[in-house]
């Protein structure tokens, strides 16, 4: 690992308030490896050797049927571990990851995770933590699924896009439209539309740009709720 990628390791929230040393036991033997966009981390199906955590770029997770193609179920971003339960629990992947814009990825192998998880409490502290904010994660994205109209859904990911923004309003979806669309349930078209009825609330942009002219009115639209 180059020094800097030492620094990133040590801001992830998988390993911000461990104490050093238990970070040294964990990422002895770990590596880093920077990758282009469209390679493949993990395929579904596959067994897990490595925990994965983002030091730069994004990455997609992928489900996949045979016979009826591929869909996106999230985009994972800057300090975020991946598909952690396989690794955990030693069983095939249920999704597949692929990097999504060129990053540097840490790679730790699973049984170092394993016997960490183990050996070191506040490693299995951590982790728990993490895994919280997933499945709370994971929930929202159900209740839009299940809840919420197609523009609704929409709204909702983009107050989520704009509160981790610079600006406060202008925010970068993170692939194309068509992945956005499959994200959020949605085909294509549907996803025009929904951003067509949200010009009534200030949203604006084109391509992968949008701006949120004003952040209170959509939130008041979509039922916002925020992760921890």
């Amino acid at each position: 690992m180059r020094p800097h990628d030492f620094e990133m390791v040590r801001r992830l929230p998988l390993m911000a308030e461990l104490p050093q040393a238990v970070i040294d036991r964990l990422i002895h033997g770990a590596f880093v490896q920077s990758l282009p966009r469209g390679t493949m981390l993990c395929v579904q199906g596959e067994s897990p050797e490595f925990l994965h955590l983002i030091l730069s770029g994004r990455v997609t997770l992928l489900g996949s049927e045979e016979g009826r193609g591929e869909t996106v179920v999230e985009f994972f971003e800057v300090g975020d571990m991946l598909v952690a339960p396989a690794v955990l629990l030693n069983a095939p992947y249920l999704m597949s990851a692929r990097v999504a814009e060129d990053g540097r990825i840490l790679f730790i192998p699973a049984t170092q995770i394993r016997r960490a998880m183990s050996l070191e409490p506040d490693f299995s502290t951590a982790m728990a933590m993490q895994l919280a904010r997933y499945w709370r994660r994971l929930v929202i994205q159900i209740k839009d699924l299940k809840l919420h109209a197609s523009v609704e859904r929409l709204a909702a990911y983009l107050n989520a896009l704009v509160a981790r923004s610079s600006d406060g309003r202008t925010v970068q979806l993170p692939e194309d439209r068509k992945l956005v669309a499959a994200r959020l349930g949605m085909t294509p078209e549907s996803l025009s539309r929904a951003f067509a009825a949200l010009r009534k609330v200030g949203v604006t942009g084109q391509g992968r740009t949008v701006t949120i002219g004003n952040v209170a009115q959509l939130r008041d639209f979509c039922r916002y709720e925020e992760t921890i």
